[in-house]
């Protein structure tokens, strides 16, 4: 997460070579698979999201009112063309397949233990275990990467940072080595609240609806519901993991002490939150909710089908 982008690994029929069996007899045990599908998935999420998590991004640092979604993209577009829209977008796809890798790598490993640990059952609360230690490896690996993506987003800097380079070297120059670890806490918590919510929220949705239907879908109409209900489920945990967010962006935008929209001066997660919470109100936690919303369900969306998609294709070679 991210949007960081995560997706459920058991949504198709039985008989297909991403169900729950195939999961627990031969994935678990094949990390190279997993690592490239999961590479794969984030790479294309990224490209397809992109506009919506730079909208995201500078709803976020602003402590006005945000504006509709398709108003927000043209006046972005409007700075610079489209490619404006995809500002930031280097440092995304450079950390999409590190983290992606270890998002998926660990859920799956995770998934297995606590399966076992709970007598072989995997359900819901599996899954939200697992996707809760997800969030880990992803956010130590991501931080960096947001940081610069931030930066560079952020309007206040327009001007300031050339490229994605030019903002590393100016901020080890500048602010140290450590500036690029600012908000770790924050992220950490954002991806593991997320991820464990969404594949937590997914796997109840897809055990209701195979409930509901009586018999399994094959093929792409299987791979149609896995991405409405990853659609669903993206947008969901957006609910819960918002106000971590929202003071992600915050933070990784500072420079030297300053801040860009509204910050306190305590550094620690709490206090900056309770400080939106008092100056700008509660509502403000959740800026960019509809953006964020549909970049993170979009995402979820494209993330299952195509991390789907590719292992079933490895395995096909």
């Amino acid at each position: 997460v991210a949007a960081t982008g995560t997706s459920e690994p058991t949504s198709e029929p039985a008989a297909h070579p991403t169900t729950v069996s195939a999961w627990k007899g031969r994935a678990m045990g094949d990390n190279t698979h997993l690592f490239i599908a999961g590479a794969i998935a984030g790479t294309c999420e990224v490209v397809v999201v992109q506009p919506l998590d730079m909208l995201k991004t500078r709803f976020q640092l602003s402590p006005g009112h945000d504006v509709g979604v398709l108003a927000g993209l043209r006046t972005v577009a409007a700075e610079g063309g489209a490619q404006r829209l995809y500002r930031g977008i280097v440092p995304e796809l450079l950390c999409g397949i590190p983290k992606s890798s270890a998002m998926y790598a660990a859920y799956a490993q995770t998934r297995t233990l606590v399966t076992r640990a709970r007598g072989g059952r995997d359900d819901a609360l599996t899954s939200f275990c697992a996707g809760a230690v997800s969030g880990v490896p992803e956010a130590l690996i991501v931080t960096p990467f947001q940081v610069v993506k931030v930066r560079l987003q952020a309007k206040e800097h327009t001007g300031r940072y050339h490229n994605a380079w030019h903002c590393v070297r100016t901020m080890l120059a500048i602010e140290g080595a450590a500036s690029l670890a600012t908000g770790l806490q924050v992220t950490i918590m954002r991806n593991c609240v997320w991820n464990s919510v969404y594949f937590a929220s997914y796997a109840a949705l897809n055990s209701k609806a195979r409930a509901l239907r009586g018999a399994e879908l094959t093929g792409w109409s299987g791979r149609a519901l896995s991405m409405s209900l990853g659609f669903c489920a993206g947008v969901f945990a957006t609910c819960f993991n918002c106000p971590f967010d929202v003071v992600k962006s915050r933070m990784q935008a500072e420079v030297s002490g300053t801040a860009v929209g509204s910050a306190s001066s305590d550094p620690s997660m709490l206090a900056r939150m309770a400080h939106i919470a008092r100056t700008e109100g509660t509502g403000a936690l959740w800026k960019g909710f509809t953006a964020k919303s549909l970049r993170m369900g979009t995402g979820g969306a494209v993330g299952l089908a195509t991390f789907e998609l590719s292992l079933d294709l490895l395995r096909r070679l």
